[in-house]
């Protein structure tokens, strides 16, 4: 059995975001079986794109958690986590560096706590109002949402780190527990007649279990990164964000933005077009797409750590091998569960349950798999580049983004529904999956005669 689990790349790590992902699958099973009866099809439309709003997030973050962990795997090549010390230990320069990185992301990660409140809140308080009379009572969830994902995306200043820290078994085994919390807090929300307060649970349960997370695991890094003397300072080189991660983060920051356009914005427009019945429909076959789409990437954002400290290394023969496993692995998994998810919802469709209803139709629901997979594919390639704390895939990311606004919304305006999800589809499989083969394959490329 044991070897079994191995041949299917099932370590510490992904068994927690596995877990994670079970109980999130069953809190939306309870759900989707529950909103018929709690939360009107309207309502279900407010609920799945407050998620979309919200999401504007990115503009703020910029990709500044991926490149964290990126830089700090490969600083891990000199260092070490001392889990009876509960603090980190090892070479004096690459410890220095680390600390540098610990007082750069704490302080950007509070700044976008702050923009979140004052720019993301209102944006979505303007956007909801324009809908004019409505029954729907979302102002104060809505307050609710935006205040705790503030305080939520603060500390993934620190949970990024331990990530490149190698802690992920540990993040994700917190993060199992915040997925529990927040799944009974969902169905409570939603029982309870107060169902749009639920999108707000899983940021309210990070609130608390990122705390205990923090205070148990890094608290002695973060007291040491910040009491650091000028002398202290002065012996060692640390993280230049100007000359290190800039260069790197401004084209991830433009790839998250331009995924906002890619994977947020077809919510809001169909909301915005065809009414919050629809939108309610596509943000719910979205969000059981997005789950199986996160629990697919355990496979890849789990070997982060472990690929940074290969490449340092020089080790590229085994983190070849060690990505393209886990890339046929993860899109083996996505591939089954989507295929399950469809065969389920056609089946349900065909018995008349009443749950079948609030997703979009089996022949829709299939458009929007094939799309997904094919942003799957597209990420698993991306990662490669990005390993190596490189990022190629800006200005790809960018192009998909534009010609994916403007195709939806010239399909949305026309009130051409029924081939909403199919523009988005052939997009996908048309442009973004083979440019970003072909972008890959020019690096790696490039990668092996360097070397």
């Amino acid at each position: 059995m044991k070897i079994f689990f191995q041949r299917l790349g099932l370590d510490a790590a992904i068994s927690y975001v596995l877990a994670g992902k079970l109980i999130s699958v069953l809190s939306y099973a309870s759900i989707i079986l529950l909103m018929p009866h709690f939360l009107s099809s309207e309502a279900q439309g407010y609920y799945f794109t407050f998620n979309s709003i919200v999401a504007l997030q990115i503009f703020f973050e910029l990709g500044v958690a991926t490149v964290i962990t990126q830089f700090v795997s490969h600083e891990m090549s000199g260092l070490r986590y001392d889990f009876e010390e509960k603090k980190i230990v090892g070479n004096a320069n690459n410890k220095q560096r680390y600390f540098s990185i610990i007082r750069f992301s704490v302080k950007w990660y509070g700044v976008i706590a702050g923009l979140i409140i004052i720019v993301v809140g209102p944006i979505g308080y303007k956007f909801f109002s324009s809908e004019g009379a409505s029954d729907i009572n979302w102002l104060v969830p809505w307050i609710v949402l935006t205040i705790t994902t503030a305080i939520n995306v603060f500390f993934v200043s620190i949970i990024s780190i331990a990530e490149g820290c190698g802690l992920v078994a540990k993040v994700n085994k917190v993060r199992v527990v915040q997925t529990s919390i927040s799944a009974c807090l969902a169905i409570i929300f939603l029982v309870s007649g107060n169902g749009l307060f639920g999108v707000a649970s899983i940021a309210i349960a990070g609130c608390f279990t990122y705390v205990y997370f923090i205070n148990k695991y890094f608290r002695k890094n973060i007291k040491e990164a910040w009491v650091l003397t000028d002398e202290d300072s002065s012996l060692h080189t640390p993280i230049s964000w100007k000359k290190e991660i800039f260069p790197m983060q401004w084209r991830i920051a433009l790839s998250w933005m331009s995924g906002y356009f890619i994977f947020f914005i077809m919510t809001p427009i169909s909301f915005k077009y065809f009414g919050p019945i629809y939108a309610g429909r596509l943000g719910m076959s979205m969000a059981v797409c997005n789950i199986i789409m996160a629990t697919g990437l355990a496979w890849i954002s789990t070997k982060y750590s472990r690929w940074g400290t290969l490449i340092s290394s020089q080790n590229r023969k085994e983190f070849d091998i060690s990505y393209r496993t886990s890339v046929i692995q993860s899109t083996g998994f996505v591939l089954l569960c989507f295929i399950c998810v469809g065969a389920g919802l056609v089946l349900f469709d065909r018995l008349g349950f009443a749950f079948a209803n609030r997703f979009l139709s089996p022949y829709y629901f299939i458009t929007l798999t094939l799309a997904m997979l094919g942003n799957h594919l597209a990420a698993c390639l991306a990662t490669y580049i990005r390993a190596h704390k490189e990022e190629k895939m800006t200005f790809v990311t960018l192009i998909m983004a534009v010609i994916t606004t403007i195709a939806l919304f010239i399909v949305a305006m026309n009130q051409w529904y029924n081939i909403y999800l199919v523009t988005y589809c052939v997009l996908v499989w048309c442009y973004l999956v083979p440019i970003s083969f072909y972008m890959y394959r020019r690096f790696k490329g490039n990668v092996s005669v360097s070397v």
